[in-house]
């Protein structure tokens, strides 16, 4: 029997099935505005108003003010009032250096923009904090010092420096990671006086290991320090003394350097220190590092002593107001080491 076309049903009976499926089609197309309508919604707000921009709460309980007025700079639309990489850098919350104040730098707003000037008393700012921090730690510890052991004098120190060197030399890693490695051993040495000279060789090896990892874009690895150790140790021995090395310093790494110091007083002078003494300055303070003789002497004061004999040397003017004030230091504080760095 053929299917009874529209046509040959009964009218209520044709109008009732097109009002059905009328029905059926809107409630199709209703649920399918809502499904666009939630897709396309912006997500609920948190309850205390605060989202990263995707929705994500952010927990301002445990975010500190500092934090959350640092990401609304950086979150800022427009680009006129959003923080600038120099300016998010500079930002109390990136730096922690404190206030501080210009002290002997203020005179660089003169010849520098009051930007650069306080950039570099906060660079000198926190170069004195780490040194500080660096050295209350070594005399805290000296309260419990451990006595005995053999000891370290400095000709066996002078033999770790050329080793050091000449590893570093060999890969071509970063001078300065080598100066870092002698800083950690000085360190660990003043805390632990103990150690046996039949692990100084470790101990520099692993000091290497975590200064490369500082400076180094590919920091050297662990078979390589034990070949140049000729096998006097193996790796987990390495690791494991990277683990109390570690401890020992109590994870201070931020060790600054007298080339940190000296690279500070001189952008502190300006640009009227001539090539030939900024050269002078960096060679001592090279020397200064690889010195056991030295490596007592407080890293700032002798920073000092530097750039004044480098001027002396280079028959500069070597005891002027701007290197008074660049340097932080009275004669009478300099004279001593000045005459044994001399010597």
């Amino acid at each position: 029997t053929p299917t009874p076309t529209p046509a040959s049903r009964a009218p209520e009976l044709v109008l009732a099935e097109l009002s059905l499926n009328a029905g059926e089609d809107d409630a199709e197309a209703d649920e399918s505005l809502v499904k666009k309508k939630k897709k396309n919604a912006a997500p609920p707000a948190p309850a205390n108003g605060d989202n990263d921009g995707d929705g994500n709460a952010l927990d301002t309980d445990t975010v500190s003010e500092g934090a959350l007025r640092f990401l609304d700079g950086l979150w800022r639309y427009d680009h006129r009032t959003r923080l600038t990489a120099a300016a998010a850098l500079r930002s109390d919350y990136v730096c922690d250096c404190g206030a501080g104040g210009a002290g002997g730098l203020a005179h660089l707003d003169a010849t520098a923009g009051w930007e650069e000037a306080d950039q570099l008393a906060r660079y000198y700012d926190a170069l004195l904090d780490n040194e500080a921090a660096a050295d209350a730690h070594v005399d805290a510890a000296a309260s419990g010092d451990e006595g005995g052991g053999d000891g370290v004098d400095d000709a066996e120190e002078a033999r770790l420096a050329d080793w050091i060197l000449d590893i570093v030399d060999s890969f071509e890693m970063a001078v300065r990671g080598a100066f870092l490695c002698l800083a950690y051993v000085r360190r660990y040495l003043a805390l632990r006086p103990a150690t046996p000279r039949v692990d100084l060789q470790l101990l520099a090896a692993t000091c290497l290991h975590v200064a490369s990892k500082c400076e180094d874009v590919h920091y050297i690895g662990i078979k390589d320090l034990v070949s140049c150790a000729q096998f006097v140790f193996d790796g987990p021995r390495l690791l494991a003394m990277e683990t109390d090395v570690l401890k020992t310093l109590d994870f201070r790494l931020a060790v600054p350097l007298v080339l940190d110091f000296v690279h500070a007083m001189l952008l502190a002078l300006g640009n009227g220190v001539p090539r030939n003494v900024q050269h002078m300055a960096k060679y001592m303070a090279e020397v200064c590092v690889v010195t056991p003789a030295l490596g007592e002497a407080r890293t700032s004061r002798l920073a000092a002593c530097v750039v004044v004999l480098a001027h002396y040397y280079c028959e500069a003017p070597h005891w002027t107001r701007a290197i008074r004030r660049a340097i932080h230091h009275a004669p009478a504080d300099l004279e001593p080491l000045a005459a044994e760095l001399h010597a």
